[in-house]
């Protein structure tokens, strides 16, 4: 796993934070059981819908300080030995620090939980600046691994400041993060 920089991450907290309020609003977490793999400092807990949920496992490989604690293991090695039930897997951020294969095994552990709702984001390999830094194959494998997302989200983060914007009904090469969201209880109605 590539480690990110610390200082990159701190500066984006803001925007990690938004993104998760913009996920949420489309998502009703009344009793869930919510996995957070890659969960940094733990934001999700942070937010106001935080109170709602039944329970929250938190997973990350790299040490941060949190208010609450979290498992700090490999998030691939976490899914293969976990025996636990969830109603929602957050993987906000997470593939974008992964090597290919451990991608590939991490969308295989989620998809084995297919009764499971789940958020992944990804960086935007249409963007032409992203491009140049990510795969393109990685966004042309997600549905070759997963069941199709209710609802996919393209979204722009402004350079050099937290603000980011919905462009699901813009070209997709000026979206920066594509957001897919699949989840039996979805509050927005589908816009794919």
């Amino acid at each position: 796993m590539r480690k990110p920089d610390q200082f990159k991450y701190i500066r984006n907290r803001e925007y990690y934070r938004k993104r998760l309020n913009f996920v949420l609003q489309h998502i009703n977490l009344e009793d869930l059981r919510v996995l957070d793999l890659g969960c940094g400092e733990c934001l999700f807990s942070e937010c106001s819908e935080f109170k709602k949920i039944k329970s929250y496992t938190a997973v990350d490989e790299l040490e941060y300080n949190t208010r609450i604690p979290y498992i700090r293991e490999n998030v691939v090695d976490f899914l293969k030995t976990d025996k636990a039930s969830y109603d929602l897997i957050l993987c906000l951020g997470l593939v974008d620090h992964l090597e290919d294969s451990s991608y590939r095994e991490l969308l295989t552990e989620i998809s084995k939980r297919s009764s499971s709702g789940w958020v992944i984001s990804m960086a935007s390999s249409q963007n032409p600046i992203i491009g140049l830094f990510h795969s393109a194959e990685r966004t042309v494998l997600m549905p070759n691994y997963m069941r199709k997302p209710e609802l996919e989200i393209k979204l722009l983060k402004i350079p050099f400041s937290s603000k980011i914007m919905d462009l699901s009904h813009w070209p997709g090469f000026l979206s920066t993060e594509t957001l897919w969201i699949r989840y039996p209880k979805m509050i927005q109605p589908h816009r794919n």
